[in-house]
């Protein structure tokens, strides 16, 4: 009896061996044949789990790669690769193309990304560059976004020898006047940048502010041109702001970003703070999908 049980489960052992075997290659290309594929003994799930999103993450570098390329990337054998890969494309978060030889990001994976970039608060994203900025350049560093026409205050980080403004959270400034505002209106496209503009009414804010409807189309452009905005005392008399916008995974402008202090600071600082507030922009656009374009 007691062999009779040794050789059944030496059978049933031999049977699933073969079923897996089987049940591993759904790609092809550069598959090896079935009887040339190493079976392996099953791996911790907390393991699989972490290949796997490594092997996605792969693909955040380079749109598409072949399994072979994969498992010399990852340092996988051929199996554990075809395991994972089948896997993968079967629930839709990679996509296989050219027959097997290739693999791209699947709809799926499009799906959860685009879900997850939608519930970003974007106020939330920044507010840890913003810290580093104002730490960085030392004035106060403004977060705000569009709402009919105006520039609303949604974040206030400030630096080592920022002085008090009279901007606070929930204020609302107009789009023309402001570097935050240019900066929103020179990253919207020409056409929709020029309906707005005309419809806004061009209030004389400081001495310095720009009422000339052409005049402001010039500095928009500008602003697009170098990839930031300046606000030289045209909001609030002796103060000047360096404003940058952020950008969503559309590559439309969300949100706008400003370096604010006393205009001789800041004027005198201009191509470092104007650096330094682009880079700070381009980090959170990066955090809410967005591709450098």
């Amino acid at each position: 009896m007691a062999v009779s049980a040794r050789r059944s489960t030496n059978t049933n052992a031999s049977d699933d061996k073969r079923a897996n075997i089987n049940c591993l290659p759904q790609l092809r290309g550069d598959l090896l044949p079935t009887s040339e594929v190493e079976i392996e003994r099953a791996e911790e799930p907390k393991g699989i789990l972490s290949r796997s999103l490594k092997i996605l993450r792969l693909f955040v570098h380079k749109p598409r790669w072949s399994p072979s390329d994969i498992a010399r990337e990852m340092n996988l054998s051929r199996s554990t690769t075809y395991r994972i890969l089948n896997t993968l494309c079967e629930y839709g978060l990679l996509e296989r193309m050219d027959s097997g030889r290739q693999l791209s990001l699947g709809f799926q994976a499009a799906e959860i990304g685009m879900a997850a970039v939608a519930y970003l608060d974007v106020a939330q994203v920044a507010r840890v560059p913003m810290q580093e900025l104002a730490q960085r350049v030392g004035e106060t560093v403004f977060l705000a976004v569009n709402s009919d026409d105006e520039m609303v205050y949604v974040h206030k980080e400030m630096g080592w020898h920022a002085v008090a403004h009279s901007s606070e959270i929930g204020q609302r400034n107009p789009l023309h006047c402001t570097s935050m505002g240019r900066a929103f209106l020179s990253n919207l496209p020409d056409a929709e940048m020029l309906s707005v503009v005309h419809r806004l009414t061009l209030s004389q804010r400081t001495p310095q502010t720009i009422t000339d409807v052409d005049k402001l189309i010039e500095d928009i452009r500008e602003s697009r041109a170098r990839g930031y905005a300046i606000d030289n005392c045209e909001n609030v008399e002796a103060v000047a702001c360096c404003g940058a916008s952020i950008l969503n995974y559309l590559n439309r402008p969300v949100a706008s970003l400003s370096v604010a202090g006393p205009a001789e600071r800041i004027l005198a600082e201009i191509e470092s703070i104007s650096e330094a507030t682009m880079q700070t922009a381009a980090s959170i656009s990066k955090m809410l999908g967005h591709a450098r374009q």
